[in-house]
């Protein structure tokens, strides 16, 4: 059902949404608009970038919670497309848009501050994707390394599917899970998708992309850090640790925000978790703060 419209190049474009009746909904808009040959051209080239940023705003001021999960645009001819009134025939785009609670409190971080992300010591998430194929695992070893440009540590196991993935992409995410997400991660942590292909529907993982990645993130963490993986084949081989240059860095702004966490304020289940083992997790717990100035002039 149509119920908006925006312009771009001189053509309105109508369009609709199909709304799943999930919490988290997917939402699925399909876009046409009639277009010249020069304009389709020209579109063909550019349909990404001209239609990407606008849509965007559209989406975002529409849907409320929206948050783009996936952006194709698709400009296709055809011997097919009937040609009148100076139309050469129609462009299609199709937008999927995932609708959740944490959808619109999902911001950038500034990478020089992203090691802030791990520096508490949570249990993560690692996701890769490779010829189409994505997959995620739990990982209770990670740490920041470096400041400029940014760094990261994971220990990934060799009989790992995602470990595969990693390395035959050369990119990977490491996300901070929380709470709520607490059976979702001993699910994908103990399960391997080379046993059990069909461990993250069965975890109920879904998946979302940030613009310009093609890597999959997992929804309802806290926070997201695209890697590109820092080739060191000796540590890789020898001690199964890979290090990651971070390129992209997101939080849900309810718990991390100005580059600092703020569990105390945010709700329970936004918590990190940290495993120990059997199944047994840790929430974080209170903030303790030391007076800094006091404690300086102290020493």
């Amino acid at each position: 059902m149509a119920f908006g419209h925006f312009s771009f190049l001189g053509l309105v474009v109508e369009f609709g949404v199909e709304a799943g009746s999930s919490a988290r909904r997917r939402s699925h808009f399909c876009l046409r608009a009639k277009v010249t040959k020069t304009r389709f051209e020209y579109l063909r080239q550019n349909s990404l970038r001209a239609v990407g940023a606008p849509f965007r705003q559209l989406a975002a001021s529409q849907s409320g919670r929206g948050v783009i999960r996936h952006f194709a645009a698709l400009v296709s001819a055809s011997r097919d497309f009937a040609r009148c009134g100076g139309y050469l025939g129609v462009l299609s785009f199709s937008v999927v848009v995932m609708s959740s609670a944490s959808g619109s409190y999902i911001l950038p971080v500034e990478l020089s501050k992203s090691y802030r992300l791990l520096n508490h010591g949570p249990t993560v998430l690692v996701s890769a994707r490779h010829a189409g194929e994505s997959n995620a695992m739990a990982a209770a070893w990670a740490c920041a390394l470096d400041y400029t440009p940014a760094k990261l540590t994971v220990v990934i196991d060799k009989a790992t599917k995602t470990r595969q993935l990693m390395e035959q992409s050369g990119m990977f995410v490491i996300q901070v899970p929380t709470r709520a997400q607490a059976r979702l991660v001993h699910h994908v942590g103990t399960r391997s998708a080379l046993k059990e292909p069909g461990k993250i529907e069965s975890a109920g993982v879904e998946w979302f992309e940030q613009a310009g990645f093609d890597v999959p993130l997992v929804a309802g963490c806290s926070a997201w850090m695209v890697c590109r993986l820092v080739p060191e084949p000796h540590n890789q081989a020898a001690y199964d640790l890979f290090i990651g240059e971070i390129v992209g860095a997101w939080a849900d702004s309810r718990v991390f925000r100005d580059g600092h966490w703020l569990f105390e304020d945010a709700p329970d289940e936004l918590r990190s978790l940290h495993y120990i083992a059997g199944g047994h997790f840790y929430a974080i717990g209170d903030a303790v703060t030391v007076d800094v100035a006091s404690a300086t002039a102290k020493a």
